[in-house]
């Protein structure tokens, strides 16, 4: 593979730490990261360009905070944090799949010195679970399997994209495709305990509709310790206002939005803050 600068092209993967199945792609501002997809991995980065709601909340991210980003993936949320919180706060980014996490760790290290990448899913309750991986698009990877909701984001996203029909269903099988992997998971509330963490300056939830599981292992005598969230939900049987309920009852102020690229699909983005 030859190496090239230019943005969105990839280079040779053979950088110190760079993982053997991963390619190397140079995002467009500037950044040389890992991933298993190049396309994958630049049109992330364009949704977290392109006005999320993360950026704000990351900007007020306090020395001393801790930012636990769930359902990492390859880093870009946690890469894009670093950038704009403040010194001294710190990273602690969660993914179970084997390829992403390796490819976080690579990109962490590069990138954000100090965060710390786990290899492990947040849940109810500690344990093992079975893990529905996408080895061409691992960002769907998810515990929970729904066709219909994936075929679902699929369109929405074909139709606000201007994608072709032939581009369409190309991907459509691609993402079709999965393998079950067991991955360790645990609970914020242990991870908490685990890592020493006084203050959650910014909760990141993106875990493909195992986002109340994620909360449910939140004890309660945590929740006043957790300042900010953004969490991407995916609306089915009216999860979204179930999740921001919950959210406001537990003292925040809620907003909920949808990403352009997915509107008319089920995934909505709520970002919480204290009042």
């Amino acid at each position: 593979m030859t190496a090239h600068s230019k943005a969105g092209v990839p280079t040779a993967a053979d950088g110190p730490g760079t993982p053997p199945d991963a390619t190397l792609v140079r995002l467009p501002d500037g950044k040389e990261i890992a991933c298993p997809n190049v396309e994958e991995a630049l049109s992330l980065w364009h949704e977290l360009a392109d006005g999320s709601p993360l950026t704000g909340l990351a900007r007020e991210v306090a020395p001393g905070d801790t930012v636990v980003d769930v359902g990492a993936h390859i880093g870009l949320s946690s890469l894009r944090i670093a950038d704009l919180m403040a010194p001294g706060a710190r990273i602690i980014a969660c993914e179970p799949a084997a390829l992403p996490h390796a490819c976080l760790h690579r990109n962490l290290h590069r990138h954000a010195p100090g965060a710390l990448a786990l290899d492990v899913g947040l849940g109810r309750e500690p344990g093992t679970r079975s893990l529905h991986y996408h080895p061409f698009v691992s960002s769907n990877s998810t515990f929970y399997a729904d066709d219909r909701d994936e075929e679902h984001n699929r369109r929405a996203y074909f139709q606000n994209s201007g994608a072709d029909e032939a581009s369409c269903a190309a991907i459509s099988t691609l993402q079709q495709v999965r393998r079950p992997v067991t991955v360790e998971v645990t609970t914020l509330t242990e991870l908490a305990r685990r890592h020493a963490i006084d203050r959650i300056g910014l909760l990141k939830i993106d875990v493909e509709r195992a986002e109340l599981d994620v909360l449910d292992g939140v004890a309660p005598a945590l929740w006043p310790r957790v300042r900010r969230v953004v969490v991407d939900v995916h609306d089915i049987e009216g999860r979204a206002s179930a999740v921001g309920a919950r959210l406001k009852d537990l003292g925040f102020r809620v907003r909920r939005g949808q990403t352009p690229l997915y509107a008319g699909g089920s995934v909505y983005t709520l970002a919480a803050t204290r009042e």
